[in-house]
This record gives C-alpha cells, structure tokens and sequence, in this order.
C-alpha cells in the first residue's frame, strides 16, 4: 500500500491535490480535518466531545488521531494506497505514525510539502467560506489555525525535511502545474 502525505498550512490546497490524487490514482483520500467534522454533524460522542475545541480552531488529541488513522488503514488494507492530507499535524504524530508505518510495513513514506504565502492562505480560506459554509472559515478562526500550524506542524516539515524525506512544490502554482509536480515527485505518473 502506497502512503502519500502532504503537509501545508491551511489553504495551502493540500485538499485540492488530494481529491486530484484520489481520482487518478483510486487512493482513499484520509483529512482528519473532514473525519471530525463529520463526528461533529453526526454528534457522536467523539463530534459532542471535541465540537467546541474545533471550532476555536484546535486540535484533537494526537492518541484519538492515532487510533482513528491505525482503523482506517487496517480497514482499507487492500487499497492502492492514501492521500493523508494535513496529517501528521503534530511531531508526536508524525514519530508516532512512522512507528506505525513500520509496523504496518508502509515505509517508504511519499512526503509533500506545499508552500504558499500567509497572505495566499488567508485570502484562499475566506474565497472557500463564501461556497463552503465552514464556518471555521472565518478571519479570527483563519489566524488562529494559522498560529497553531507555525507552532505545531511547522516543526514536522522539519522533521522530515531533517530526515531526508521531503519533497516541496510551489503551491502558489496553477493547480494543474502543483498537480503535475505531485505526481512527477511521487513517481504517480507512471500509474497514469
């Protein structure tokens, strides 16, 4: 099974590529950010649980993270592979997703980080909260999300960039040009 992650902050169009991935490639595309979402409009104990943490723009604790990302690749075993798209967010999860990785016997990782301005971020989210109707698609709530992806997942870029294992593309590309160096970067396009 084949793992691909791309990291960014918010806006960086880390979804955007995903769904294009996904459709070319038949990979599960895998956002926590969408999986909680949907825990909260469904109120499960899990949605009930973290619905206000969310909204202010937090995150779920890395163990919940970890337990839902380890179910849902034993339960899709016999895909082609998963677009993780945001996580690892945190350093704790990316050392405890490598662990499990190789546990799972998915190493090597395909490691993406797309890089775009703050300013390209802010004025991205707004545009999406005018069709989206997320409502953590707001100026205080964009800023806040901002903050914690400097503090959290900027460490994590990193980390895999310390390792070795990290590619970086131009977000502020096209969108086909960011999806054509996606797949040049992850050797996709010879599955095309």
């Amino acid at each position: 099974m084949n793992i691909l992650i791309l990291l960014g902050m918010p806006g960086a169009g880390k979804t955007t590529q995903s769904l294009l991935i996904k459709d070319r490639l038949n990979y599960a595309h895998l956002s926590t950010g969408d999986i909680i979402r949907e825990e909260i409009e469904n109120a499960t104990e899990l949605g009930i649980k973290y619905k206000d943490l969310i909204a202010m723009g937090e995150f779920v604790s890395d163990k919940i993270i970890m337990e839902f990302i380890e179910n849902r690749l034993k339960a899709g075993s016999d895909l082609p592979g998963f677009i993780f798209d945001g996580f690892p967010r945190t350093l704790e999860q990316a050392k405890l997703f490598d662990g499990l990785a190789e546990k799972m016997d998915l190493m090597p990782l395909q490691i993406i980080a797309l890089f775009v301005t703050e300013g390209e971020a802010v004025n991205r989210l707004l545009k999406r909260s005018e069709t989206s109707g997320r409502k953590d698609d707001n100026r205080e709530t964009i800023g806040k999300r901002i903050e914690i992806f400097y503090e959290r997942t900027d460490p994590v870029i990193e980390y895999y960039a310390d390792s070795g294992r990290l590619n970086i593309t131009d977000g502020m590309l096209p969108v086909d040009a960011v999806f054509s160096h996606v797949l040049s970067i992850t050797s996709a396009d010879s599955f095309i």
